[in-house]
């Protein structure tokens, strides 16, 4: 039985603290919530050296690509 890590018809990633760049439906969701490219993700990924939501968003922050939100 796929876990719903497997299941692409689940909409958003199963983990929404962490990025799965190697699940395709997980890189369509999370470019359109920052409303950036894949190739903009992928940097943000390369240069946060995690998976982590937050680190990512920060490095997508630090890079230029999205602007700094206050929560």
């Amino acid at each position: 039985k796929p876990s719903i890590m497997d299941n692409s018809a689940t909409r958003g990633p199963a983990d929404r603290t962490r990025i799965n760049i190697s699940q395709d439906y997980e890189v369509k969701y999370w470019t359109s919530k920052f409303g950036i490219t894949v190739e903009q993700l992928q940097e943000a990924v390369s240069e946060a050296g995690s998976s982590s939501t937050e680190k990512i968003r920060q490095a997508l922050v630090s890079l230029g690509y999205i602007k700094q939100t206050i929560t």
